[in-house]
């Protein structure tokens, strides 16, 4: 965040539409952080998990699903310190923030049908895993 105030907010002066640069970037960041790792860390985890999937039967579906809902603690932390820092520059939420919940049901529902997919994908072509972090 830091990075992109300084280069996006500073020398090349891109617009913010009167938001501080730092919560500008942190608010796009915390989200997409979330997406890319829950992505690269789903697409991977069947792979990752062969010895245990041979071993033990259990549903399937639970091995590219678990990085998906362990990024949320991430997440959550990320978004308490946009918080504070939103507090710290003297912005509060809106009305708004109540749809919250359903964007980061969207957010995980997406990340791991995605993820399920990069799964699957990376079980049959081993090569896959390579592509994943160009993809994302």
């Amino acid at each position: 965040m830091v990075v992109f105030s300084l280069f996006f907010g500073k020398l090349a002066r891109m617009p913010s539409d009167g938001v501080p640069y730092p919560i500008f970037c942190f608010t796009a960041m915390v989200a997409w952080t979330y997406f890319s790792n829950a992505l690269t860390g789903s697409g991977n985890s069947v792979i990752a998990s062969t010895n245990l999937i041979s071993r033990v039967y259990f549903p399937q579906i639970i091995i590219p699903s678990a990085p998906v809902l362990a990024g949320l603690l991430d997440f959550c932390i990320a978004f308490i310190i946009l918080l504070l820092m939103m507090l710290y520059f003297h912005i509060f939420p809106t009305a708004m923030v109540l749809l919250l919940p359903f964007l980061v049901l969207l957010m995980v529902l997406t990340a791991s049908g995605v993820g399920m997919f990069f799964a699957a994908l990376n079980a049959k072509y081993r090569d896959i895993k390579y592509a994943i972090p160009f993809l994302v």
